[in-house]
């Protein structure tokens, strides 16, 4: 399961992909790339809010990037759990959220992780990799720049 970037290059290696997304937009551009590179046989575009996603199997591998930091700390919480949970013995999950440090700021509909808080919530699992780093936003400041913010980003094997 996964967006984007990583929907196309997972496609191109032959993978199976669920690709799930709230936005209209984006699932369009996604399904042009996918039959501009005929990979469409390859992906399944999913119109959805990723807190009313219903997990019906389980995955080898949930790629989640940069969206659970829109849901409330009881939501994104509930649905790290469901990540976990529906992701085979054995498999992967990549997931980058935004943190509490940077040029974004906190409102009704941002709800960044504290320091160290992705992290936490796979401490059962077999931590690949994981880091907090400044990274560029698709927000733009004042000054016409995109703002920096800092990302945690975890790659996690269940054991």
């Amino acid at each position: 399961m996964c967006t984007g970037f990583h929907t196309i290059n997972l496609a191109f290696k032959g993978y199976k992909i669920k690709a799930i997304d709230k936005s209209d937009i984006a699932l369009n551009k996604l399904k042009e790339h996918a039959i501009k590179h005929s990979l469409l046989d390859n992906i399944e575009l999913i119109n959805c809010e990723i807190r009313d996603f219903k997990f019906k199997e389980k995955y080898y591998t949930i790629i989640c990037t940069y969206v659970l930091h829109f849901l409330k700390k009881k939501e994104y919480i509930n649905m790290i759990n469901k990540i976990k949970n529906n992701t085979i013995d054995k498999g992967i999950n990549f997931i980058a959220v935004f943190t509490k440090e940077g040029a974004l700021k906190s409102n009704e509909g941002f709800h960044p992780f504290d320091h160290g808080e992705l992290k936490s919530y796979y401490r059962d699992w077999e931590i690949i990799s994981y880091e907090e780093k400044m990274v560029e936003t698709m927000t733009i400041g004042e000054d016409g720049k995109n703002l920096m913010h800092q990302a945690a980003i975890l790659v996690a094997r269940k054991k």
